[in-house]
């Protein structure tokens, strides 16, 4: 099987470096569909080289990093998994802020729902549990955000009932904002604000349009998994268990 894939590089290879040589004409195709399943017979020769790293990579998935007091599952509007990630992120971003001086302005931070895709489970918490919730290669990017801007992404969050939220306390109506709070203090449109969130969410994934266009962005060199991989290690190391709950971050009245 490795040397016929040798020969078909080799003979692709030739077609592009010498096919612009010449006018080909395309005649005609065929094909035919190869199911690919447990039919097919393992190539003894792949396999022997894959193994071992298969097996560094099942031994680092494997790895305790902490312990979890209960399972955290994800739900709207709030639930204590996106409180749980939401916080990290907050807590990162501002970790980063502060450590240039940057920490000026009132901070919010966002985890949509949708990303998270899979359960924190109670007991032993594994690197492979935290790759299961996010399997994503999403870094953790601070926007600075007008008040007007930072009105219409509580509006939209209003419409979608809920999101993963930080810093901020929303109560929704109908699908509209009642009234939404930052660190105690009412919205104020004419101030700017930060935004931590993943940097799918800040070039409009999931529709969040509203903090494509930001006054900055910062990329703080730290992806979401990695931040809560190494949250969970700190709180191990100080013997302290992942606990997260409901506290009524965002409200349907």
């Amino acid at each position: 099987m490795i040397l016929k894939s040798k020969v078909i590089y080799i003979l692709l290879w030739s077609a592009l470096m010498f096919g612009c040589r010449q006018n080909i004409e395309l005649k005609s195709t065929s094909g035919k569909l190869v199911l690919v399943d447990s039919s097919i017979a393992a190539d003894s020769a792949v396999a022997s080289v894959i193994s071992p790293f298969r097996e560094e990579i099942d031994k680092q998935m494997s790895r305790i990093i902490g312990f979890s007091e209960a399972e955290q599952d994800s739900y709207y509007p709030e639930s204590p998994l996106s409180n749980f990630v939401s916080d990290i992120i907050q807590e990162r971003a501002l970790r980063y802020l502060k450590a240039n001086n940057a920490d000026t302005l009132p901070m919010i931070s966002l985890m949509n729902i949708k990303g998270l895709r899979a359960n924190l489970p109670e007991g032993e918490v594994t690197v492979r549990d935290i790759f299961e919730i996010m399997p994503f290669e999403n870094q953790i990017v601070v926007l600075t955000i007008s008040g007007t801007n930072i009105k219409a992404f509580f509006d939209y969050i209003s419409t979608t009932n809920g999101e993963g939220i930080s810093g901020a306390q929303l109560v929704i109506k109908n699908d509209k904002v009642k009234s939404v709070t930052i660190n105690g203090d009412v919205l104020d449109v004419n101030r700017n604000y930060y935004l931590a969130t993943s940097d799918y969410l800040a070039n409009g994934g999931d529709y969040f349009s509203m903090i494509t266009n930001p006054i900055q962005s910062q990329l703080i060199g730290c992806k979401i998994r990695e931040a809560i991989i190494e949250h969970i290690e700190e709180l191990n190391q100080n013997n302290l268990k992942v606990v997260s709950n409901i506290d009524g971050r965002i409200k349907i009245d």
